[in-house]
Protein backbone atom coordinates (compact mmCIF):
# COMPACT_ATOMS: atom_id res chain seq x y z
CA UNK A 1 0.00 0.00 0.00
CA UNK A 2 1.42 3.44 -0.95
CA UNK A 3 2.58 5.64 1.90
CA UNK A 4 -0.07 8.32 1.27
CA UNK A 5 -2.82 5.73 1.27
CA UNK A 6 -1.58 4.52 4.66
CA UNK A 7 -1.61 8.07 5.98
CA UNK A 8 -5.12 8.69 4.67
CA UNK A 9 -6.39 5.41 6.12
CA UNK A 10 -4.77 6.16 9.45
CA UNK A 11 -6.41 9.60 9.56
CA UNK A 12 -9.80 8.10 8.74
CA UNK A 13 -9.46 5.37 11.36
CA UNK A 14 -8.22 7.77 14.06
CA UNK A 15 -11.01 10.23 13.30
CA UNK A 16 -13.65 7.58 13.89
CA UNK A 17 -11.95 5.58 16.65
CA UNK A 18 -10.91 8.41 18.98
CA UNK A 19 -13.22 8.35 22.08
CA UNK A 20 -14.28 11.96 21.69
CA UNK A 21 -16.94 13.77 19.70
CA UNK A 22 -15.32 15.60 16.76
CA UNK A 23 -17.09 17.95 14.40
CA UNK A 24 -15.66 20.22 11.73
CA UNK A 25 -17.67 23.39 11.03
CA UNK A 26 -17.43 26.11 8.41
CA UNK A 27 -17.67 29.84 8.97
CA UNK A 28 -21.48 29.63 8.99
CA UNK A 29 -21.31 27.16 11.91
CA UNK A 30 -22.56 24.40 9.67
CA UNK A 31 -21.18 20.95 10.37
CA UNK A 32 -19.10 19.74 7.44
CA UNK A 33 -18.09 16.41 8.86
CA UNK A 34 -18.30 14.61 12.19
CA UNK A 35 -16.96 11.35 13.53
CA UNK A 36 -18.89 8.29 14.68
CA UNK A 37 -18.62 9.23 18.39
CA UNK A 38 -20.30 12.58 17.64
CA UNK A 39 -23.11 10.87 15.73
CA UNK A 40 -23.49 8.30 18.52
CA UNK A 41 -23.92 11.07 21.09
CA UNK A 42 -25.77 13.80 19.22
CA UNK A 43 -27.47 11.90 16.39
CA UNK A 44 -27.66 12.71 12.69
CA UNK A 45 -25.64 15.87 12.04
CA UNK A 46 -25.94 16.21 8.29
CA UNK A 47 -27.18 19.65 7.22
CA UNK A 48 -27.23 20.96 10.81
CA UNK A 49 -25.59 23.91 12.48
CA UNK A 50 -23.40 23.05 15.45
CA UNK A 51 -25.78 24.79 17.90
CA UNK A 52 -28.65 22.78 16.45
CA UNK A 53 -26.79 19.51 16.95
CA UNK A 54 -25.29 20.32 20.35
CA UNK A 55 -28.08 22.34 21.99
CA UNK A 56 -31.21 21.78 19.93
CA UNK A 57 -31.30 25.54 19.47
CA UNK A 58 -31.93 27.66 16.37
CA UNK A 59 -29.87 30.53 17.80
CA UNK A 60 -26.12 30.80 17.68
CA UNK A 61 -24.60 30.58 21.14
CA UNK A 62 -23.80 33.80 22.96
CA UNK A 63 -20.04 34.25 23.14
CA UNK A 64 -19.49 31.52 20.57
CA UNK A 65 -15.90 30.31 20.88
CA UNK A 66 -15.91 28.88 17.34
CA UNK A 67 -16.60 32.34 16.00
CA UNK A 68 -13.67 33.71 18.01
CA UNK A 69 -11.43 31.00 16.59
CA UNK A 70 -12.47 31.96 13.05
CA UNK A 71 -11.74 35.62 13.84
CA UNK A 72 -8.42 35.20 15.66
CA UNK A 73 -7.05 31.88 14.49
CA UNK A 74 -6.43 30.99 18.17
CA UNK A 75 -7.33 27.92 20.17
CA UNK A 76 -10.11 28.24 22.76
CA UNK A 77 -11.76 26.01 25.32
CA UNK A 78 -15.10 26.15 27.06
CA UNK A 79 -17.37 24.16 29.32
CA UNK A 80 -20.81 23.77 27.74
CA UNK A 81 -24.13 22.12 28.35
CA UNK A 82 -26.53 20.80 25.72
CA UNK A 83 -28.71 17.83 24.88
CA UNK A 84 -27.84 14.44 23.48
CA UNK A 85 -29.83 12.70 20.78
CA UNK A 86 -32.28 11.38 23.41
CA UNK A 87 -33.00 14.90 24.64
CA UNK A 88 -31.16 14.39 27.93
CA UNK A 89 -29.10 17.22 29.37
CA UNK A 90 -25.40 16.64 29.08
CA UNK A 91 -22.23 18.58 29.86
CA UNK A 92 -19.12 18.60 27.75
CA UNK A 93 -15.73 20.22 27.59
CA UNK A 94 -14.93 21.61 24.10
CA UNK A 95 -11.63 22.58 22.54
CA UNK A 96 -11.76 24.70 19.37
CA UNK A 97 -8.78 24.86 17.02
CA UNK A 98 -8.45 26.28 13.50
CA UNK A 99 -7.74 24.58 10.18
CA UNK A 100 -5.98 26.99 7.82
CA UNK A 101 -6.18 27.04 3.99
CA UNK A 102 -3.23 27.60 1.69
CA UNK A 103 -3.63 31.36 2.08
CA UNK A 104 -3.32 31.18 5.85
CA UNK A 105 -6.95 31.93 6.48
CA UNK A 106 -9.11 29.90 8.87
CA UNK A 107 -11.17 27.70 6.58
CA UNK A 108 -12.69 25.45 9.21
CA UNK A 109 -12.80 25.01 12.98
CA UNK A 110 -12.47 21.62 14.61
CA UNK A 111 -14.58 21.13 17.76
CA UNK A 112 -13.35 18.29 19.96
CA UNK A 113 -15.67 17.63 22.91
CA UNK A 114 -15.43 15.25 25.87
CA UNK A 115 -18.57 14.28 27.76
CA UNK A 116 -18.23 15.32 31.42
CA UNK A 117 -21.85 14.78 32.46
CA UNK A 118 -20.89 12.18 35.07
CA UNK A 119 -18.13 14.37 36.51
CA UNK A 120 -20.48 17.36 36.68
CA UNK A 121 -23.08 15.24 38.49
CA UNK A 122 -20.45 14.22 41.03
CA UNK A 123 -19.28 17.82 41.38
CA UNK A 124 -22.85 19.03 41.88
CA UNK A 125 -23.51 16.32 44.42
CA UNK A 126 -20.28 17.18 46.24
CA UNK A 127 -21.16 20.90 46.14
CA UNK A 128 -24.65 20.17 47.44
CA UNK A 129 -23.25 18.17 50.33
CA UNK A 130 -20.39 20.61 50.91
CA UNK A 131 -22.69 23.63 51.10
CA UNK A 132 -25.54 22.06 53.03
CA UNK A 133 -23.80 19.76 55.51
CA UNK A 134 -24.70 21.16 58.98
CA UNK A 135 -21.17 22.10 60.00
CA UNK A 136 -18.68 24.79 59.07
CA UNK A 137 -16.14 23.67 56.47
CA UNK A 138 -13.17 25.65 55.25
CA UNK A 139 -10.06 24.77 53.26
CA UNK A 140 -7.02 26.81 54.30
CA UNK A 141 -3.43 27.10 53.13
CA UNK A 142 -0.26 27.27 55.20
CA UNK A 143 -0.73 31.01 55.77
CA UNK A 144 -4.26 30.34 57.13
CA UNK A 145 -5.91 31.88 54.07
CA UNK A 146 -9.37 30.51 53.43
CA UNK A 147 -9.21 28.96 49.98
CA UNK A 148 -12.76 27.58 50.01
CA UNK A 149 -15.70 27.67 52.42
CA UNK A 150 -19.09 26.02 52.39
CA UNK A 151 -22.46 27.76 52.50
CA UNK A 152 -23.05 26.89 56.16
CA UNK A 153 -19.85 28.72 57.09
CA UNK A 154 -20.64 31.69 54.86
CA UNK A 155 -24.09 32.03 56.42
CA UNK A 156 -22.66 32.06 59.94
CA UNK A 157 -19.40 33.99 59.78
CA UNK A 158 -18.48 37.29 58.18
CA UNK A 159 -16.10 36.94 55.24
CA UNK A 160 -16.54 40.18 53.32
CA UNK A 161 -13.17 41.84 52.93
CA UNK A 162 -11.51 39.12 55.00
CA UNK A 163 -8.91 36.59 53.93
CA UNK A 164 -7.73 34.57 56.92
CA UNK A 165 -9.57 32.01 59.00
CA UNK A 166 -8.86 33.82 62.29
CA UNK A 167 -10.42 36.97 60.77
CA UNK A 168 -13.56 35.14 59.73
CA UNK A 169 -13.98 32.83 62.72
CA UNK A 170 -12.86 35.14 65.50
CA UNK A 171 -12.70 38.66 64.05
CA UNK A 172 -9.00 38.59 65.02
CA UNK A 173 -5.95 40.14 63.43
CA UNK A 174 -3.43 37.37 64.06
CA UNK A 175 -3.34 33.56 64.22
CA UNK A 176 -4.88 32.04 67.36
CA UNK A 177 -2.59 30.99 70.18
CA UNK A 178 -4.35 27.64 70.44
CA UNK A 179 -4.52 27.20 66.66
CA UNK A 180 -5.41 23.62 65.80
CA UNK A 181 -4.49 23.99 62.12
CA UNK A 182 -0.92 25.05 62.99
CA UNK A 183 -0.29 21.60 64.50
CA UNK A 184 -1.69 19.91 61.39
CA UNK A 185 0.67 21.83 59.10
CA UNK A 186 3.51 21.06 61.50
CA UNK A 187 2.90 17.35 62.14
CA UNK A 188 0.79 16.22 59.19
CA UNK A 189 -1.65 14.55 61.58
CA UNK A 190 -5.30 15.22 62.29
CA UNK A 191 -5.96 17.49 65.28
CA UNK A 192 -9.06 18.39 67.29
CA UNK A 193 -9.91 21.22 69.67
CA UNK A 194 -12.65 23.31 71.25
CA UNK A 195 -12.80 26.87 69.91
CA UNK A 196 -14.77 30.04 70.60
CA UNK A 197 -15.49 32.53 67.83
CA UNK A 198 -17.64 35.52 66.91
CA UNK A 199 -20.33 35.14 64.25
CA UNK A 200 -21.38 37.87 61.80
CA UNK A 201 -23.99 39.14 64.30
CA UNK A 202 -21.32 39.61 66.96
CA UNK A 203 -22.60 36.67 69.02
CA UNK A 204 -20.15 34.37 70.75
CA UNK A 205 -20.13 30.93 69.16
CA UNK A 206 -18.63 27.68 70.48
CA UNK A 207 -17.59 24.90 68.15
CA UNK A 208 -15.53 21.71 68.11
CA UNK A 209 -13.01 21.84 65.27
CA UNK A 210 -11.36 18.91 63.54
CA UNK A 211 -8.53 19.76 61.15
CA UNK A 212 -7.01 17.23 58.76
CA UNK A 213 -4.33 17.46 56.06
CA UNK A 214 -5.82 17.76 52.58
CA UNK A 215 -2.92 18.23 50.16
CA UNK A 216 0.70 17.13 50.52
CA UNK A 217 3.52 18.45 48.36
CA UNK A 218 7.12 17.36 48.76
CA UNK A 219 6.49 15.98 52.21
CA UNK A 220 4.67 18.99 53.66
CA UNK A 221 1.01 19.84 54.10
CA UNK A 222 -0.01 22.68 51.80
CA UNK A 223 -3.77 22.60 52.38
CA UNK A 224 -5.85 21.55 55.36
CA UNK A 225 -9.58 21.13 55.81
CA UNK A 226 -11.31 22.46 58.92
CA UNK A 227 -14.63 20.92 59.91
CA UNK A 228 -16.32 22.62 62.86
CA UNK A 229 -19.46 21.47 64.67
CA UNK A 230 -21.40 24.18 66.49
CA UNK A 231 -21.89 23.18 70.14
CA UNK A 232 -23.10 26.57 71.42
CA UNK A 233 -26.56 25.26 72.24
CA UNK A 234 -25.13 22.19 73.95
CA UNK A 235 -22.81 24.33 76.08
CA UNK A 236 -25.72 26.62 76.92
CA UNK A 237 -27.72 23.58 78.00
CA UNK A 238 -24.76 22.32 80.03
CA UNK A 239 -24.57 25.68 81.79
CA UNK A 240 -28.31 25.56 82.50
CA UNK A 241 -27.96 21.96 83.72
CA UNK A 242 -25.08 22.88 86.02
CA UNK A 243 -27.11 25.77 87.39
CA UNK A 244 -30.14 23.52 87.86
CA UNK A 245 -27.98 20.87 89.54
CA UNK A 246 -26.50 23.51 91.82
CA UNK A 247 -29.96 24.81 92.70
CA UNK A 248 -31.16 21.23 93.27
CA UNK A 249 -28.16 20.52 95.48
CA UNK A 250 -28.79 23.68 97.49
CA UNK A 251 -32.47 22.80 97.84
CA UNK A 252 -31.62 19.26 98.94
CA UNK A 253 -28.98 20.56 101.33
CA UNK A 254 -31.44 22.99 102.92
CA UNK A 255 -34.06 20.25 103.06
CA UNK A 256 -31.56 17.91 104.72
CA UNK A 257 -30.59 20.62 107.20
CA UNK A 258 -34.26 21.24 107.97
CA UNK A 259 -34.93 17.53 108.31
CA UNK A 260 -31.89 17.08 110.55
CA UNK A 261 -32.86 19.99 112.77
CA UNK A 262 -36.43 18.76 113.00
CA UNK A 263 -35.35 15.24 113.88
CA UNK A 264 -32.73 16.40 116.35
CA UNK A 265 -35.19 18.82 117.96
CA UNK A 266 -37.74 16.04 118.36
CA UNK A 267 -35.12 13.77 119.93
CA UNK A 268 -33.87 16.50 122.29
CA UNK A 269 -37.48 17.28 123.28
CA UNK A 270 -38.04 13.63 124.25
CA UNK A 271 -34.82 13.56 126.27
CA UNK A 272 -35.70 16.81 128.02
CA UNK A 273 -39.06 15.36 128.95
CA UNK A 274 -37.24 12.35 130.39
CA UNK A 275 -34.84 14.60 132.29
CA UNK A 276 -37.72 16.64 133.67
CA UNK A 277 -39.42 13.42 134.72
CA UNK A 278 -36.27 12.16 136.43
CA UNK A 279 -35.74 15.48 138.18
CA UNK A 280 -39.35 15.41 139.39
CA UNK A 281 -38.93 11.91 140.80
CA UNK A 282 -35.63 12.87 142.51
CA UNK A 283 -37.16 16.03 143.99
CA UNK A 284 -40.21 14.08 145.11
CA UNK A 285 -37.96 11.51 146.80
CA UNK A 286 -35.93 14.22 148.52
CA UNK A 287 -39.04 15.94 149.81
CA UNK A 288 -40.45 12.67 151.09
CA UNK A 289 -37.04 11.45 152.24
CA UNK A 290 -37.68 8.33 150.17
CA UNK A 291 -34.30 6.87 149.15
CA UNK A 292 -35.96 4.39 146.79
CA UNK A 293 -37.72 7.15 144.91
CA UNK A 294 -34.49 9.19 144.73
CA UNK A 295 -32.64 6.16 143.38
CA UNK A 296 -35.37 5.59 140.77
CA UNK A 297 -35.23 9.23 139.66
CA UNK A 298 -31.43 9.17 139.56
CA UNK A 299 -31.48 6.09 137.35
CA UNK A 300 -33.85 7.92 135.01
CA UNK A 301 -31.44 10.87 134.87
CA UNK A 302 -28.44 8.58 134.26
CA UNK A 303 -30.31 6.84 131.44
CA UNK A 304 -31.19 10.12 129.72
CA UNK A 305 -27.69 11.56 130.19
CA UNK A 306 -26.27 8.36 128.69
CA UNK A 307 -28.68 8.73 125.81
CA UNK A 308 -27.55 12.34 125.25
CA UNK A 309 -23.94 11.13 125.15
CA UNK A 310 -24.80 8.38 122.67
CA UNK A 311 -26.75 10.69 120.38
CA UNK A 312 -24.03 13.36 120.37
CA UNK A 313 -21.30 10.81 119.62
CA UNK A 314 -23.30 9.12 116.85
CA UNK A 315 -24.36 12.41 115.33
CA UNK A 316 -20.78 13.74 115.30
CA UNK A 317 -19.53 10.45 113.88
CA UNK A 318 -22.12 10.55 111.10
CA UNK A 319 -21.72 14.27 110.36
CA UNK A 320 -17.91 14.44 110.43
CA UNK A 321 -17.29 10.91 109.34
CA UNK A 322 -14.60 8.60 110.62
CA UNK A 323 -11.80 7.98 108.18
CA UNK A 324 -11.87 4.26 107.36
CA UNK A 325 -8.76 2.31 108.28
CA UNK A 326 -8.41 -0.21 105.46
CA UNK A 327 -6.31 -3.31 106.01
CA UNK A 328 -6.31 -6.96 104.97
CA UNK A 329 -9.03 -8.51 107.09
CA UNK A 330 -10.89 -11.80 107.37
CA UNK A 331 -14.63 -11.21 106.71
CA UNK A 332 -15.64 -14.40 108.56
CA UNK A 333 -13.63 -13.39 111.64
CA UNK A 334 -15.42 -10.01 111.75
CA UNK A 335 -18.78 -11.79 111.51
CA UNK A 336 -17.77 -14.23 114.29
CA UNK A 337 -16.81 -11.31 116.55
CA UNK A 338 -20.24 -9.74 116.06
CA UNK A 339 -21.96 -13.06 116.84
CA UNK A 340 -19.95 -13.37 120.07
CA UNK A 341 -20.89 -9.80 121.06
CA UNK A 342 -24.63 -10.53 121.04
CA UNK A 343 -24.61 -14.18 122.11
CA UNK A 344 -25.45 -13.60 125.81
CA UNK A 345 -28.11 -10.95 125.05
CA UNK A 346 -29.88 -13.29 122.63
CA UNK A 347 -29.76 -16.21 125.08
CA UNK A 348 -31.33 -14.04 127.77
CA UNK A 349 -34.04 -12.86 125.33
CA UNK A 350 -34.89 -16.32 124.04
CA UNK A 351 -33.62 -15.56 120.53
CA UNK A 352 -31.48 -18.04 118.62
CA UNK A 353 -28.44 -16.29 117.12
CA UNK A 354 -26.63 -18.27 114.43
CA UNK A 355 -23.64 -17.73 112.23
CA UNK A 356 -23.60 -19.43 108.82
CA UNK A 357 -20.16 -19.55 107.20
CA UNK A 358 -20.22 -22.56 104.83
CA UNK A 359 -16.83 -21.88 103.24
CA UNK A 360 -13.74 -19.88 104.19
CA UNK A 361 -13.64 -16.42 102.62
CA UNK A 362 -10.28 -15.04 101.53
CA UNK A 363 -9.06 -11.92 103.25
CA UNK A 364 -9.98 -8.61 101.66
CA UNK A 365 -8.94 -4.98 101.94
CA UNK A 366 -11.59 -3.75 104.42
CA UNK A 367 -12.08 -1.42 107.36
CA UNK A 368 -12.65 -4.03 110.11
CA UNK A 369 -14.01 -1.52 112.64
CA UNK A 370 -16.40 -0.06 110.08
CA UNK A 371 -17.69 -3.48 108.97
CA UNK A 372 -18.04 -4.48 112.63
CA UNK A 373 -20.10 -1.34 113.30
CA UNK A 374 -22.33 -1.93 110.26
CA UNK A 375 -23.01 -5.57 111.20
CA UNK A 376 -23.56 -4.61 114.84
CA UNK A 377 -26.20 -2.07 113.84
CA UNK A 378 -28.00 -4.62 111.66
CA UNK A 379 -27.85 -7.45 114.23
CA UNK A 380 -29.06 -5.07 116.94
CA UNK A 381 -32.00 -4.02 114.76
CA UNK A 382 -32.82 -7.68 113.97
CA UNK A 383 -32.85 -8.54 117.67
CA UNK A 384 -35.11 -5.54 118.43
CA UNK A 385 -37.47 -6.65 115.64
CA UNK A 386 -37.67 -10.13 117.18
CA UNK A 387 -38.38 -8.73 120.65
CA UNK A 388 -41.58 -7.03 119.43
CA UNK A 389 -42.68 -9.98 117.28
CA UNK A 390 -45.38 -12.51 118.11
CA UNK A 391 -43.60 -15.19 116.13
CA UNK A 392 -42.40 -18.33 117.84
CA UNK A 393 -38.86 -19.72 117.68
CA UNK A 394 -37.31 -16.32 117.03
CA UNK A 395 -34.06 -16.49 115.14
CA UNK A 396 -31.39 -14.11 113.80
CA UNK A 397 -28.83 -15.50 111.33
CA UNK A 398 -25.67 -13.83 110.04
CA UNK A 399 -24.38 -15.31 106.79
CA UNK A 400 -20.94 -14.62 105.30
CA UNK A 401 -19.79 -16.09 101.98
CA UNK A 402 -18.35 -15.22 98.58
CA UNK A 403 -20.44 -15.29 95.40
CA UNK A 404 -19.55 -14.20 91.84
CA UNK A 405 -16.51 -12.26 92.99
CA UNK A 406 -18.40 -10.48 95.78
CA UNK A 407 -18.11 -10.76 99.57
CA UNK A 408 -21.66 -11.08 100.92
CA UNK A 409 -23.00 -10.43 104.44
CA UNK A 410 -26.65 -11.38 105.02
CA UNK A 411 -28.54 -10.64 108.22
CA UNK A 412 -31.86 -12.45 108.34
CA UNK A 413 -34.49 -12.44 111.10
CA UNK A 414 -38.03 -13.72 111.54
CA UNK A 415 -39.12 -10.72 113.61
CA UNK A 416 -41.91 -8.22 113.01
CA UNK A 417 -40.79 -7.16 109.52
CA UNK A 418 -41.72 -3.82 107.96
CA UNK A 419 -44.50 -2.46 105.81
CA UNK A 420 -43.81 -0.61 102.53
CA UNK A 421 -43.85 2.91 104.00
CA UNK A 422 -41.46 1.96 106.79
CA UNK A 423 -39.08 0.30 104.36
CA UNK A 424 -38.94 3.50 102.30
CA UNK A 425 -37.91 5.55 105.36
CA UNK A 426 -35.34 3.35 107.08
CA UNK A 427 -32.36 5.24 105.61
CA UNK A 428 -33.82 8.64 106.54
CA UNK A 429 -32.19 10.89 109.17
CA UNK A 430 -33.42 10.18 112.71
CA UNK A 431 -36.07 7.73 111.53
CA UNK A 432 -36.46 4.84 113.97
CA UNK A 433 -39.03 2.10 114.45
CA UNK A 434 -38.04 1.68 118.07
CA UNK A 435 -40.00 3.18 120.90
CA UNK A 436 -39.40 6.62 122.34
CA UNK A 437 -36.02 6.81 123.99
CA UNK A 438 -34.81 3.56 122.37
CA UNK A 439 -33.20 4.55 119.06
CA UNK A 440 -31.34 7.50 117.55
CA UNK A 441 -32.34 6.91 113.92
CA UNK A 442 -28.69 7.13 112.84
CA UNK A 443 -27.70 3.44 112.89
CA UNK A 444 -28.79 2.53 109.36
CA UNK A 445 -27.50 5.84 108.00
CA UNK A 446 -24.07 5.03 109.43
CA UNK A 447 -24.31 1.49 108.06
CA UNK A 448 -25.09 2.73 104.55
CA UNK A 449 -22.23 5.25 104.78
CA UNK A 450 -19.78 2.50 105.77
CA UNK A 451 -20.97 0.31 102.89
CA UNK A 452 -20.56 3.27 100.50
CA UNK A 453 -17.00 3.85 101.74
CA UNK A 454 -16.26 0.28 100.64
CA UNK A 455 -17.91 0.94 97.24
CA UNK A 456 -20.50 -1.70 98.04
CA UNK A 457 -24.27 -1.78 98.11
CA UNK A 458 -26.91 -2.65 100.70
CA UNK A 459 -30.36 -4.05 99.93
CA UNK A 460 -33.32 -4.92 102.15
CA UNK A 461 -36.11 -7.45 101.67
CA UNK A 462 -38.90 -7.48 104.22
CA UNK A 463 -42.43 -8.73 104.80
CA UNK A 464 -44.55 -7.33 107.56
CA UNK A 465 -45.13 -9.96 110.26
CA UNK A 466 -42.58 -12.41 108.77
CA UNK A 467 -39.19 -10.78 109.11
CA UNK A 468 -36.47 -8.89 107.27
CA UNK A 469 -33.23 -9.58 105.43
CA UNK A 470 -30.44 -7.08 104.85
CA UNK A 471 -27.82 -7.97 102.20
CA UNK A 472 -24.44 -6.22 101.93
CA UNK A 473 -22.28 -6.92 98.87
CA UNK A 474 -18.68 -5.87 98.25
CA UNK A 475 -17.28 -6.66 94.79
CA UNK A 476 -13.60 -7.46 95.30
CA UNK A 477 -12.57 -5.63 92.13
CA UNK A 478 -14.32 -2.47 93.35
CA UNK A 479 -12.93 -2.45 96.88
CA UNK A 480 -10.44 0.37 97.56
CA UNK A 481 -6.86 -0.63 96.78
CA UNK A 482 -4.01 -0.29 99.31
CA UNK A 483 -2.53 2.61 97.29
CA UNK A 484 -5.76 4.56 97.65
Amino acid sequence: MPKQAVVNKLRTELFNQVPMSIAVIDCDNRIVIANKEFEKTYGDWKGKMCHEAYKHSAQICAGCKAKKTFESGKVFSSKEQGYNKDGKLNFYLVRYFPLFDDDGRVAFVVEMSADITEQVAIENEYKLIFDNVPCYITVIDRDFRVVKANGFFNDKFSHQGKTYCYEMYKNGNQPCEDCVAREVFKTGRKQRGLQTGIDKDGTESHYMTTVAPLLFDKGQVNLAIEISQDISEMMHLETQLEQAMHEKFEAERLAAVGQTIAGLSHTIKNILMGLEGGMYVVNSGLKRKDDGLVKQGWQMLESDISRISTIVKEFLSFAKGTKPNFTMADPVQIANDVIALFKVVCEQSGIELKGSFPMPVDKAYLDPEGIHTALTNLISNAIDACLVSDNKKLCVTLFCYEEDGAIVFRIKDNGCGMDYDTKQKIFTNFFTTKGSGQGTGLGLLMTRKIVSQHRGKIEVNTTEGEGSEFVIKFLRKQLPKPAE
